[in-house]
């Protein structure tokens, strides 16, 4: 009997905890979840039909029938509703007619009567097979380095809880879990690639591991507005007047077509539309006006303003001519030893000029003039292997070679020899020369002093006598006689002693006077003198006896 009781206040028990008694008078219990067909309990086969019950025990005071709400959901914490069916009945089924992958899962029912619910347990139900493809929505699929985007995976055929996988290019991107949609959304921020980017998403159930193949794959192509361009020259920054520079211009980052355009001193001088992030310049050197700073500009639609490049410099150059070598001497016979002093010149071209030396086609010595002047060499004339053709090169773009010096080295002894020689012989000649002038000077002086004068008109000179027997035909031969350091009336300078005005001698009348008398005196005295002969001659004169001095001391004159 005390075990009826037990049994029977049990009883009691949960059937208060499992009923409430609502306001219009009616009971039930917590709802139950069950598959219809018992056999697919465990397994439910791809696209297969199921059907899910939910039960629920209602007792009415007065008989009366509630409206019940019946919901059904995926999940065990009410995730994802599947449906909501309105009932008199204290049961209701949900129908899948082609089960998915995706619905595999846990599933639960709700019972609501009034302003009361109540939840049944959960039920797991397991669908063999794999998720179906998703499809990915990408929204703008063009855009501009910087701009944002949203990807969209849809799983329309799948049931949630789901998980969605996203993927750049073959790699993970990012992942996020939907439990009450059949769609996720990833927003790119900013992107910063540029070019074309792959973009795929799958899904994987939450509630298995159930996954789909990846969707097909979206591509986003993003344009890069242009960076700053580079430009460069090709070769060299100095060109040859009449040929051609050529420039190019770079650029890092642009999405074409690319419009490039190349100034020269801030004026366009040169459009050109490229499919590459790069274009090139030709530049015709045609004169000295295409020197100075060039610069290009990068633009395309995706960029709000144009990039200049950075400014390079060009030089044109005018080339050397061909360069003249010349010698600081008429001549090119040289002795050995002699330094040499060569001179290298190009008319035209742009300085600086390098002037390079040869000898027998090795470089001897280098210069480089600034200031177009010409290069001047200084050669040792030493060895023998300092003989041979001497050459320049001018260069400033290009080069150009001179003509050709040969030397001829002769010995320095013979030479030396021969110098002598000559050297005497000009001495001599300037010796004779000097002796000349001084004779000439020394005579032209002389007869200044003695001028001729007619002894028998001045003073109480000497008188030089003819003798009376000399014939009007003989000619006469003068002699110069100068008397000098008579203190009595000799005193007088005499000379020119002549005959007097009384003899008229004939051209072929040769006289010598030699006899010379004191005015008022005898001709005996000392002289001696020859009838025999037509001519006088004295040969020693006593001045001093002649001049009335005593005779200390003789003193004679030979003439």
């Amino acid at each position: 009997m005390w075990t009826t009781i037990c049994l029977s206040s049990i009883f009691l028990l949960y059937h208060i905890i499992n009923t409430t008694e609502l306001k219009n008078g009616a009971t039930f219990n917590k709802p139950e979840i069950k598959l219809t067909d018992p056999k697919k309990a465990e397994k439910i086969a791809l696209n297969s039909r199921f059907t899910l019950m939910c039960s629920v025990l209602i007792q009415t005071i007065h008989g009366q029938s509630p409206k019940i709400l019946y919901s059904f959901y995926k999940g065990d914490a009410r995730e994802y509703l599947l449906s909501n069916v309105t009932s008199n009945k204290e049961q209701c089924n949900y129908s899948v007619e082609s089960a998915k992958a995706s619905h595999s899962g846990y599933y639960m029912c709700a019972v609501r009567i009034g302003n009361e619910t109540k939840e049944s347990g959960t039920r797991y139900i397991s669908v063999t097979g794999q998720l179906q493809r998703p499809v990915l929505k990408i929204n703008p699929t063009q855009l501009v380095k910087g701009d944002s985007s949203n990807l969209t995976c849809e799983a329309s055929y799948e049931i949630p809880s789901l998980k969605f996988i996203f993927y750049q290019n073959g790699e993970r991107l990012g992942d996020k879990i939907i439990k009450d949609k059949q769609f996720a959304v990833y927003r790119l921020q900013e992107v910063t690639h540029d070019g074309a980017t792959n973009y795929s998403c799958t899904v994987e159930s939450d509630d298995s591991n159930s996954k789909s193949p990846k969707s097909e794959m979206v591509q986003i192509i993003t344009h890069v507005p242009v960076s700053n361009p580079v430009l460069n020259f090709k070769n060299s920054s100095v060109v040859q007047l009449g040929r051609n520079a050529t420039l190019f211009c770079n650029l890092s980052s642009g999405t074409p077509p690319i419009n490039f355009t190349l100034f020269l001193q801030s004026k366009s001088f040169s459009t050109v539309t490229s499919n590459t992030q790069d274009a090139v310049f030709n530049v015709s050197i045609i004169d000295l006006a295409r020197s100075g700073e060039y610069k290009c500009k990068a633009d395309n639609r995706f960029s709000k303003t144009g990039k200049y490049s950075n400014g390079i410099n060009l030089t044109v150059i005018v080339p050397v001519t061909t360069p003249k070598l010349t010698v600081n001497q008429d001549s090119l016979r040289i002795t050995k030893g002699q330094e040499v002093i060569l001179y290298c010149h190009s008319i035209n071209g742009t300085s600086p000029i390098t002037y390079d030396l040869f000898l027998n086609n090795i470089c001897l010595q280098s210069i480089t003039e600034h200031h177009g002047n010409r290069s001047t060499f200084h050669v040792l004339i030493n060895e023998t292997k300092d003989i041979g053709e001497y050459k320049c090169k001018a260069t400033n773009l290009n080069c150009k070679y001179s003509n050709g010096i040969n030397f001829t080295v002769e010995d320095s002894q013979a030479n030396g020899s021969n110098y002598n020689r000559v050297l005497y012989v000009l001495v001599g000649i300037i010796i004779i020369t000097i002796i000349i002038i001084i004779v000439c000077y020394i005579t032209k002086h002389h007869h200044k002093k003695t001028e001729p004068e007619d002894i028998s008109m001045t003073h109480d000179y000497y008188t030089v006598q003819e003798p009376e027997s000399l014939d009007a035909t003989q000619s006469v031969q003068y002699t110069s006689v100068v008397i000098t350091g008579s203190k009595n009336d000799c005193e007088g300078i005499y000379s020119n002693i002549r005959p007097t005005n009384k003899v008229r001698p004939r051209r072929d009348t040769e006289v010598i006077y030699s006899e010379i008398k004191k005015p008022g005196a005898s001709a005996d005295g000392d002289s001696s003198s020859s009838d025999e002969d037509n001519s006088v001659q004295y040969i020693q004169l006593d001045i001093k006896a002649l001049c009335g001095e005593p005779a200390q001391k003789q003193e004679s004159m030979f003439i």
